[in-house]
This record gives structure tokens, C-alpha cells and sequence, in this order.
């Protein structure tokens, strides 16, 4: 490395030694849910009753929209640009499909298309249809034929003339589902990925492109979003009905959650079931781990507090053990939670930031594991060290990561060591000059220039705001 660029690497060096190795975030709600809630397709005939155009759809035959709903009686409704819709939802973090539905005829059959991506009977991305009383939904992937079989089908769920919420979602790891109502109703697992989903297709409502499979029925919304929703996520939504209301995260239910329900588990709950402790093998920190339940299977029914075994070891006095029994309001409110939906709209609950009083502006530090960093490295800074981290740093004590919570707020000399060789081996690894030209126009190595680089790249690394404090 050239003298010219060393204060560029001693720069870079001790901005990426301190942060990449700790990850800062926001706390209380660390891992931010609105995002995931983003429609990359949003039809909503409630709003648009005054105007079908606002759709964005194209009317052909027999469909209209009557009222607050799109009427589909022999016609179909294409969406007039749907080639950016594709694209994203291709390279999602999942998709999750949601219609609001009501049908008198119970024979229909081809499976008759309800909502399809696709280009014809036997090409597609994503249908959902009716085969009877049934539903049906076939979803290609690279493991999956063109025609996206088998489906997943449910049981006889639909009735005559009656509005029915239908969610499918699938994760980018291979689970889908189907709801019905806020109840899941079929389950399976379809692995493969969805990069190759051609774009050339088109997105229809009521009938397959080729005609064929007409749809008759009515549509009050259609919602696709790039990602996957929780089964809490999903009875909420359902709860909303359909309309404005279903296209947006109840912010009272969050509130009521990130303000009262997490700093109650984490004060009463976690210091026996988060990831580290598991007693029964129930970790009760995570929305997934809770879901999941512990060596007696599943402790909460989200909306039905009165079936959930967590509510009567708790009213019974088993939960939590050898500590002051929870208060009659602390029952109360989970009970309320639960019966709501159990919404659960943090990523991890982390016991630190309540017992320090942390509040939404607050910024809290989080050590990393090898992966964690690894992963972090290459996505900041874009190089690979992954045969370096695994050589140089220690072995990871904890297998959930290092958080800052009372038993890892110390950082070993090994680490720091650990850390101070991998910065050298990075900045070495890098275009230095050309990273640095990302934030500042020149280098010089005033105090001016120097803070403009470090505020800008520090921002950029810790991703949040850098300040005096």
C-alpha cells in the first residue's frame, strides 16, 4: 500500500475495526416491521369505488365494478403494467398473496382463476383458483415445473355468498401457506427459487390468459406483497377487514405491543426463556421461537387466549417459577394481546433495552458472530473474508449472536486482537480510493475533509446518524 493511501486505510481501518465487528440498531423496535408490509400490488375497489381506474386495471368483458366491489361474471381485469411487478416480486424476501372473496357458484373447476401471473394454461408464476369448494394455488419455482405443480389445496373452505379473507404466503426458504379468516388451512413446503420467474407474463383477475378457466365471483381487494407474513400478521389484517384498513399495520396493536407487552416478557419472562436459557425448550424472545413452543409443543393460539397453555401457567401460578406471580393487570394485558391477534411486531425482544429504560431514539451495540460479520463485511464494504474470520476470531459462545444483554457486555482481548487483524486484512482486500470516492470528492486529510469522510462513511456503516454524544 502506497504512503499516499495510508491515511485512507488508517481511516478506514479504525472506522471498520469499532463497527463492523458490533451492529448498532434502534431500539425498541430493532428490527422494524413496516417495511415487510409493502404492497408491490394494491387493489383496493373499497377506496376506488367512485372510479374503477384507480386500479389500475384494464376491464374486459363481463366485469365491472359495482359498489365497493369488482364484479366477474365471464370477464377478466388485467393490470396494465404488471412487467415492475414481476421483477420485484421475483426478488422478494417471500410473497404473500391476499384477496378478499365471494362466490355462489361451488362447481367451478379448470382450477377457475381467481388472481394469476401467468401466460397461459400451463405457463405460470403464481395462480390462486377454485376447484369447487376448494383452493388451489400453484407457484413455480426452479424446482417446480412451468406450471407450478403440485398445488397446495385446502380442504372445502369456501361457501356460498360469503366474503372470505384468503391469504397464501411463502418464505424464500420453501414454507407456504394457506388462511382462510385468520386460520391457516393448508400448509407445505415448496423449495426452489423464484429468480428465474419469466416477466413476459401478464397479471389477471378473474380467467386465465388463453381464456378457458373464467372466475365468476366478487373482489373487494388484491394485495401482493415481497415478502412473507406472520400467522399474527395475517389474523390482524383479516381483523381489519377489507377496505383501507387491511392495507396497512394496525399502529395501536404495535404500540400496544412495543410498549406494554414486550417490556412485560422481558421483565417477567425472558431470564428463563430467551434463546440462551430455554427452560421446557421455550423461547419466548422471538416471534418464530414463541410460535414454535417448547418440549410440550405450542403455548400460544393467537386470538384465543382462554386455549392458550401460556395464559393458564401463568393464571395457575407456574409461570413465572420461584418469582412474584404476575398481577392481575399484567394478566390482563397478555391476555388482551393475545386475543388480538398476538401480534408480535419486533424481531427480538432484548431484555437491555427495557431494563435500561431505552426508548426509540436510543441506539444500542450488538457483537456479532463469524456469519453475522462475514455477512456484514461483504455487504458494507463488499470483500470476502470468510476463510480469515474463521481462522482469526474466536469461536462463538453464544449460538443466537452476542447481544447486549448482562452476560456478554464484555469484549474479550482475543477478539479485540481478532478484530484489529481483520480490519488490516479488509482494507488491504479493497479499492480504498474508489470506496472513498462514494462519499467525498477529494482527499485531503484536513480536519474539515477527514470529518466529512468519516461522518458520511460512518453513517453508511453503522447505518444510522453519527453525533457528539
Amino acid at each position: 500500500m502506497s504512503s499516499r493511501r495510508k491515511p485512507w486505510a488508517l481511516c478506514l481501518s479504525l472506522t471498520i475495526c469499532a463497527s463492523l465487528a458490533f451492529n448498532g440498531r434502534r431500539a425498541p423496535g430493532q428490527e422494524d416491521l413496516e417495511d415487510a408490509e409493502r404492497a408491490v400490488v394494491n387493489l383496493d375497489f373499497v377506496a376506488a369505488s367512485s372510479d374503477p381506474e384507480k386500479t389500475g386495471l384494464k376491464l374486459e368483458g363481463k366485469a365491472k365494478q359495482e359498489g365497493v366491489s369488482l364484479v366477474l361474471a365471464g370477464g377478466h381485469a388485467d393490470v396494465v403494467d404488471p412487467e415492475p411487478i414481476i421483477r420485484r416480486l421475483k426478488n422478494g424476501r417471500g410473497l404473500t398473496l391476499e384477496v378478499w372473496l365471494k362466490t355462489s357458484q361451488l362447481k367451478q373447476k379448470g382450477p377457475a382463476r381467481i388472481v394469476t401471473i401467468s401466460g397461459n394454461s400451463s405457463q405460470r408464476n403464481i395462480t390462486l383458483g377454485q376447484e369447487g369448494e376448494r383452493l388451489h394455488v400453484r407457484f413455480r419455482t426452479s424446482k417446480t415445473g412451468a406450471n407450478g405443480l403440485s398445488p397446495l389445496v385446502t380442504s372445502k373452505v369456501i361457501k356460498p355468498d360469503k366474503w372470505l379473507h384468503v391469504i397464501y404466503s411463502r418464505r424464500n426458504s420453501g414454507e407456504e401457506q394457506i388462511y382462510v379468516d385468520g386460520k391457516q388451512v393448508a400448509s407445505g413446503k415448496r423449495s426452489g427459487a423464484t429468480a428465474d420467474w419469466p416477466t413476459n407474463y401478464g397479471l389477471r383477475l378473474g380467467d386465465e390468459f388463453g381464456g378457458g378457466r373464467a372466475w365468476r365471483g366478487q373482489l373487494r381487494a388484491v394485495q401482493i406483497l415481497d415478502t412473507a407474513l406472520t400467522s399474527s400478521q395475517v389474523i390482524a389484517r383479516f381483523r381489519a377487514g377489507p377496505g383501507g384498513r387491511t392495507l396497512a399495520r394496525s399502529t395501536q396493536s404495535r404500540s400496544h405491543f412495543e410498549t406494554t407487552i414486550a417490556p412485560l416478557l422481558a421483565d417477567r419472562c425472558l431470564e428463563c426463556h430467551d434463546t440462551a436459557t430455554r427452560d421446557g425448550g421455550l423461547d419466548l424472545s422471538t416471534q418464530l421461537a414463541m410460535t414454535t413452543g417448547g418440549d410440550g409443543g405450542g403455548v400460544i393460539v393467537a386470538g384465543d387466549a382462554a386455549a392458550s397453555s401460556l395464559m393458564q401457567l401463568v393464571r395457575n401460578g407456574e409461570m413465572p417459577a420461584g418469582r412474584p406471580a404476575l398481577s392481575d393487570e399484567e394478566i390482563s394485558e397478555l391476555e388482551k394481546w393475545i386475543d388480538e391477534g398476538a401480534e408480535f411486531t419486533l424481531k427480538r425482544i432484548d431484555p437491555a433495552i427495557y431494563s435500561h429504560g431505552g426508548g426509540d431514539t436510543q441506539r444500542w451495540l450488538a457483537r456479532l458472530t463469524k456469519e453475522e460479520y462475514v455477512t456484514t463485511v461483504r455487504q458494507v464494504v463488499g470483500v470476502d473474508i470468510r476463510a480469515e474470520a474463521q481462522d482469526l476470531l474466536p469461536d462463538d459462545v453464544r449460538a443466537d449472536g452476542f447481544t447486549n444483554t448482562s452476560y456478554n457486555l464484555t469484549v474479550d482481548l482475543s477478539h479485540i486482537e481478532a478484530y484489529a487483524a481483520l480490519a488490516e486484512i479488509i482494507v488491504g482486500k479493497m479499492n480504498v480510493g474508489r470506496f472513498a470516492d462514494r462519499f467525498v470528492k477529494h482527499r485531503k486529510f484536513t480536519d474539515k475533509d477527514m470529518g466529512a469522510l468519516i461522518e458520511k462513511m460512518g453513517a453508511w456503516i453503522l447505518r444510522g446518524p453519527l453525533d457528539e454524544d
